[in-house]
This record gives structure tokens, C-alpha cells and sequence, in this order.
């Protein structure tokens, strides 16, 4: 029989068996690392990507946010301003009231009695004046409740005063009357 050393062929054969496995080794290895690049590239990707599109819609938020406060502002600018064109309206209306009051005031009072003084409080008007008799007071009372934006006269005081020659009488009077197209002759305006 023939003997053949076989211890050779083995110790080649281990070293080809070894040199394959380091082989595969190494290659598994490196596609294992270029996967996990891969997948890190991947992550590194798409958290860049979110990253964007949550700095967007921060931005976003942050227009809207500063949209709506303008707006808010806006608003209230809008609001002073319809504030500020009703009281010019009113006051626009009270000029004229007040000047077509002064005028039925003027086209009321009789020739002998003389408005010394008038106060206003709202729309309650207080006249003070001299009259040189009784009747020329009552006369200017129905002549106030004859005008269509005055109402409600109503006599406060007479008192009779010697005029300084010592021979005639004056009469001191107190009118309050109600001014304004507004008045309900039936029920007073609240004070306020």
C-alpha cells in the first residue's frame, strides 16, 4: 500500500478554508459598514429634511401669528376709528341742534324780556333773565313749548326786583327747559 502524507494538502487546505473565511469575513464586514453608512445617511437625511420642514412651519406659525396681531391691531384701529366718526357725528348733529336752539331761543324770547345767562348740562338747558312783568315770562314759557326742539319749560324762580330809579319792577326768572330734535316731550331723558 501506498502512504501518502496528507498533513500538507490539510495545513494548505486550512490556510485556503482560513483565507476565505478572513475573505468573507472582511467583506461581510465592510458591506455590514457600508449598510450602516447607508442607513446613516439615510437617518442623516431625512432628519435634515424634517428639520427643514419643522424651521418652515415655525416660520409659518410665526407670519400667521404676527398676521394675526396685525390684524388684532387693525381691528382695533378700525374700531377707534368708528369710535372717533360717531362722536364727530354726534358733535356734528349737536352743532347744528345747538345752533337752531340758539336760533328758537332768539325767535321765542318777547321783545322786553333779555336772556342774561345760559348754562347747559347735557340736554337740559338753564335760562336766566329779566322780564319787566309776569306775563312777558308766561308769554316766553308758551312760546318754548310751541318750539319743536325745545320742551318742557319749566319756571325754577320769579323774584321781583326794584329797578335802581326806585319806580319799576323787575322780574328775575329761572327757566330749565329740554333741548334737542331727541326729546320724548312725554318722558324726561335720564340724567347722567
Amino acid at each position: 500500500m501506498t502512504r501518502i502524507n496528507l498533513l500538507p494538502w490539510r495545513a494548505i487546505r486550512r490556510r485556503e478554508s482560513n483565507s476565505r473565511f478572513y475573505r468573507l469575513m472582511a467583506v461581510s464586514l465592510a458591506m455590514t459598514l457600508t449598510i450602516l453608512l447607508v442607513i446613516q445617511l439615510v437617518i442623516s437625511t431625512l432628519d435634515n429634511q424634517q428639520s427643514g420642514r419643522n424651521r418652515y412651519l415655525t416660520a409659518a406659525r410665526d407670519e400667521i401669528a404676527l398676521t394675526a396681531r396685525k390684524a388684532d391691531d387693525l381691528k382695533q384701529d378700525i374700531q377707534a376709528t368708528r369710535t372717533l366718526v360717531d362722536r364727530l357725528s354726534a358733535l356734528e348733529q349737536f352743532r347744528t341742534e345747538s345752533v337752531l336752539i340758539m336760533h328758537e331761543l332768539a325767535e321765542a324770547t318777547p321783545p322786553e324780556v333779555y336772556l342774561t345767562e345760559l348754562q347747559q348740562a347735557r340736554d337740559k338747558l338753564t335760562l336766566l333773565g329779566l322780564a319787566r312783568s309776569e306775563e312777558q315770562v308766561s308769554r316766553f314759557l308758551h312760546a318754548i313749548e310751541a318750539s319743536p326742539l325745545l320742551s318742557r319749560p319749566e319756571l325754577v324762580t320769579l323774584e321781583n326786583t326794584l329797578h335802581d330809579n326806585g319806580m319799576a319792577y323787575t322780574r328775575k326768572f329761572t327757566i330749565q327747559v329740554y333741548a334737542g330734535s331727541h326729546n320724548n316731550p312725554q318722558q324726561p331723558p335720564g340724567h347722567g
